[in-house]
């Protein structure tokens, strides 16, 4: 007894007569019509997020960028304000540091917005046990911060999870 082979509606790869979801895609060739349905409204859900998740990443890229230049501007200040040549250096090795990540997540945007989220949370921490008021210092800045980049971080495991 031989099986008939049809084509996948979806992407018209061939499929046996008993089968009933595509191999290739996952339609649900055989399935009710509200299994295809279902699939159709899951793929454009999909290609939104895919359509939606650069330009959140985007905006973490930025906020690297930002944060860097808000780090550069606080050694000057510090610097001038007679702070130690440490503090200045420290800074600054601060600011290259988000400058990369920045760069970096062009090509890597999980891993480096996973970094730039761990050295900020880092620094905040370390700031806090130095000086514990300035963990209250900026509190809303550093919220908005963190939020742009767990959204980042959320886009771009999204976008790798449905490339």
């Amino acid at each position: 007894m031989e099986t008939a082979t049809l084509l996948c509606q979806h992407c018209e790869t061939p499929l046996l007569d008993v089968q009933k979801y595509c191999t290739q895609c996952g339609y649900p060739q055989g399935g009710t019509a509200g299994e295809k349905s279902r699939f159709h409204s899951e793929r454009i859900m999909k290609a939104q997020k895919v359509k939606d998740a650069p330009k959140v990443i985007k905006n973490a890229r930025t906020l690297l960028y930002v944060v860097a230049g808000i780090t550069f501007l606080h050694s000057i200040i510090m610097y001038f304000g007679n702070a130690t040549t440490d503090i200045f250096i420290s800074n600054g090795i601060l600011c290259l540091t988000y400058l990369v990540l920045g760069f970096w997540s062009q090509k890597k945007p999980l891993i480096a917005l996973i970094l730039g989220l761990m050295v900020y949370g880092t620094v905040i921490v370390i700031n806090a046990l130095v000086e514990p008021e300035s963990m209250y210092k900026g509190i809303i800045l550093k919220v908005i911060v963190v939020i742009f980049l767990i959204r980042g971080i959320h886009s771009a495991i999204e976008l790798r999870r449905i490339r």
